[in-house]
């Protein structure tokens, strides 16, 4: 399983060494904390978000001064407390990308998949699961208890 990809200050990219394994399948709980880690206590200056509530507040913290938080979907939860002071105080960003109409949506995922397909991209597949078993892929993504991709396979 290859790890999360990041860029760190002034680096190339690298490999983050809070990737899922056999024994944790989960992102770790202080996310802003293993950011500050692995940013030398800097912060990052971009957190792209998909999942939404759960993540928002570390997302948040994670931030360097003047950083930019970008929600790009609400997965997991689209209600989220903001802590306006630390905005002000870092000066944050806070965007969203909006829905694109359905032909730059196709012109996405094809440049993301032509990136998975020449291995620039590798997605973080948790569990692969037959199609017979679709009731335990459905109740291990109700859990929560997975980090990564749930795939069906036929």
């Amino acid at each position: 399983m290859s790890s999360p990809r990041w860029v760190g200050p002034g680096s190339s990219v690298g490999h983050s060494s809070w990737a899922p394994t056999p024994s944790s399948t989960t992102a770790p709980r202080d996310i802003a904390g293993r950011v500050r880690e692995l940013t030398c206590g800097l912060g990052v200056h971009v957190v792209l978000d998909h999942v939404g509530a759960p993540v928002f507040s570390a997302a948040i913290r994670s931030l360097r001064p003047f950083g930019r938080y970008v929600t790009t979907g609400v997965t997991a939860g689209h209600l989220a407390e903001l802590h306006l002071g630390r905005v002000f105080e870092k000066g944050l960003s806070i965007l969203g990308v909006g829905r694109p109409d359905e032909r730059r949506v196709r012109e996405v995922v094809i440049g993301l998949l032509g990136l998975v397909e020449r291995g620039l991209v590798v997605p973080e597949v948790h569990s692969v699961f037959p199609l017979d078993d679709v009731a335990a892929a459905h109740e291990l993504m109700e859990s929560s208890d997975f980090f990564g991709k749930i795939v069906l396979s036929l």
